[in-house]
């Protein structure tokens, strides 16, 4: 797991111990930042369900203006920690990291204000999390009008390409690993 392109390119990322978190794949992370590469240049991102990171750090390295680190996990907020460390980004005052549960995480971002440009989605597979993401995203009004959302997730996970003001504009398949490409409902 490393860093693939920008100011931080070539450095190796810590891997999690635990099975649980599932990092993108090298060549999917690659793939998808390929296909949003001109979108990322003083974007807001937000990366929930965190896990090690890696790809708000990627969106960072690449320009990104500021991201959000989202998870319940202590042990991926701990990662991400070391991530950001070893990738010489924790002094950096263009980040911010949120261990607490995704839906009240979205609350809160909704106190500050903060309106997104690039959301990464990529829950635990099987957990049945995409649609409430979706959901909250749109009602709480967290995204900008040209707003890009990117779900992760398995090729067994089935999610409708139009819902809640959205519309699935791209899909592409790398083995077991679906990219869903969301953005906003033009009127």
């Amino acid at each position: 797991m490393r860093i693939i392109s920008g100011t931080k390119k070539g450095i190796k990322l810590i891997s999690p111990e635990d099975i649980n978190i599932r990092p993108t794949a090298d060549r999917v992370k690659e793939a998808l930042f390929d296909m949003i590469s001109f979108d990322i240049a003083n974007s807001k991102v937000l990366d929930l369900f965190s896990g090690t990171g890696a790809l708000g750090i990627e969106s960072l390295s690449r320009g990104a203006g500021f991201c959000v680190f989202v998870d319940r996990s202590k042990k991926s907020i701990e990662l991400i920690n070391k991530n950001l460390k070893k990738a010489q980004m924790d002094n950096d005052n263009n980040f911010l990291i949120l261990n607490m549960d995704f839906s009240k995480a979205l609350e809160f971002l909704t106190q500050k204000g903060i309106i997104f440009d690039i959301v990464f989605i990529d829950p635990p597979y099987h957990n049945n999390l995409y649609d409430k993401a979706l959901e909250l995203l749109i009602g709480y009004n967290l995204c900008s009008d040209d707003c890009k959302i990117i779900l992760e997730l398995s090729k067994d996970v089935k999610i409708e390409d139009s819902k809640n003001g959205l519309i699935c504009y791209k899909e592409k398949k790398y083995g077991n690993t679906v990219l869903k490409f969301y953005t906003k409902e033009k009127n």
